[in-house]
């Protein structure tokens, strides 16, 4: 269900609301599976539920009254909890199924950070005689610093740790340097998304430019919108042509009272798009160091890759010595069970999920896995704050 902006804080009231309903047909909260982003929203949930439990025994008399009662009883022990806190209940039931000791630990963000860190300082030792590496590791430095690639590594590892299969993610990251094609996808996927963001801003703009009269700029910025096609067609000669007949148009700010913000987002789409445009004429303008440039990145994309997989192995191995998981191997060892044979959601008829919005691609793979197709949950798009952990709103 997804939920609008306005009604947000009203999201538990329509959980409850459905709970109840799936009590009064007979199922009882001990067949149901709530999942909640963190242990505060699991608690202030369970209390709603039970003041929820409680109305309904002072309002009903009879069998209805014992059935919410016995509900009332059971709320201590029902199931609602993170999808962390299901997994680990999940991996010690069924330990040796994956192989780990049923007395592990969890790592919290910042003490896996450490761990990260240091898997991170051998990663580097190990690649210290590759001369792709080294070679690598001096384009991404920064004032002799190894921080730049350090940080790329660790992105794209933090991509990997929220693939439900990480095999075939690598593949297809390998694969997108196979083809000149796919080269070519990269880059103009990329510049056909900036262009969105150009489109969107000159959309909330224009209005006010209009007001304002600032005839030269709307003038600009329709011709900068005339850009998307262009882009999404990829002819270069065109879109440089284009870039050529939008420098030519000349802008100068009104004065007296206009929106100065208005002009300076302007500006800053125009000088987006010559950026964007500049870097398409250097990659495309010059076969011979398109060429290279493929070649190197090709290399270059499958050294950091080998970089980042060694990284997880010898993150893995550290936390296997120590009997630690993260918030991560919590849910990759859930897909491990599922991907076994195991039943892990046996126990529950229905599952709710709050804050949908935020639930990434290995966390939709065990939810769809326990749900059996009776799952209701509650999202908002415009609420999703976790897209740099790799969330996807769009599930």
């Amino acid at each position: 269900l997804g939920i609008e902006n306005g009604v947000w804080n009203q999201r538990h009231y329509i959980l409850n609301k459905f709970e109840l309903m799936a009590i009064e047909n007979g199922v009882g909260l001990d067949r149901m599976l709530i999942l909640v982003y963190n242990e505060a929203n699991a608690s202030e949930l369970r209390e709603k539920i039970r003041q929820k439990l409680f109305e309904k025994v002072c309002e009903t008399v009879g069998d209805s009254a014992d059935m919410y009662r016995k509900q009332l009883d059971e709320i201590a022990f029902s199931t609602i909890c993170t999808i962390h806190a299901f997994c680990r209940t999940a991996i010690r039931k069924n330990f040796e199924v994956i192989g780990v000791n049923p007395d592990f630990d969890i790592l919290d963000e910042n003490a896996h950070k450490v761990y990260m860190s240091r898997a991170l300082d051998k990663t580097f030792e190990e690649f210290a005689t590759d001369d792709v590496f080294v070679d690598m590791m001096s384009i991404f430095e920064v004032r002799r610093s190894e921080d730049n690639l350090r940080a790329n590594i660790m992105r794209l590892y933090e991509r990997l740790d929220v693939q439900s299969n990480v095999e075939q993610f690598v593949k297809n990251s390998r694969e997108c340097y196979v083809s000149q094609k796919k080269f070519d996808d990269i880059i103009f996927g990329h510049a056909e998304h900036i262009m969105k963001k150009v489109d969107e801003m000159i959309d909330e703009v224009m209005p006010q430019l209009i007001i304002d009269k600032q005839d030269q700029y709307i003038k600009k910025m329709q011709a900068l919108q005339e850009m998307t096609p262009h882009i999404k067609s990829r002819n270069v000669s065109n879109i440089v042509f284009k870039m050529q007949e939008i420098n030519a148009i000349k802008t100068r700010t009104k004065s007296g009272n206009v929106d100065k913000k208005a002009v300076e987002r302007c500006k800053r789409s125009n000088l987006a798009v010559k950026k964007l445009v500049d870097k398409i004429e250097v990659l495309y303008g010059d076969t011979a160091l398109m060429n290279a440039i493929f070649a190197q990145n090709k290399l270059f994309a499958d050294k950091i890759i080998d970089a980042t997989l060694r990284f997880k192995e010898i993150l893995d191995e550290m936390k296997t010595k120590d009997n630690v998981l993260s918030f991560g191997d919590l849910e990759h060892g859930a897909v491990k069970l599922i991907n076994e044979g195991v039943d892990i959601g046996a126990d529950y008829d229905y599952v709710f999920v709050d804050e949908y919005q935020d639930v990434n691609g290995v966390q939709e793979e065990i939810i769809t896995a326990v749900s059996n197709d009776n799952l209701f949950m509650v999202g908002d798009v415009k609420q999703s704050i976790y897209a740099f952990r790799q969330c996807k709103p769009e599930i």
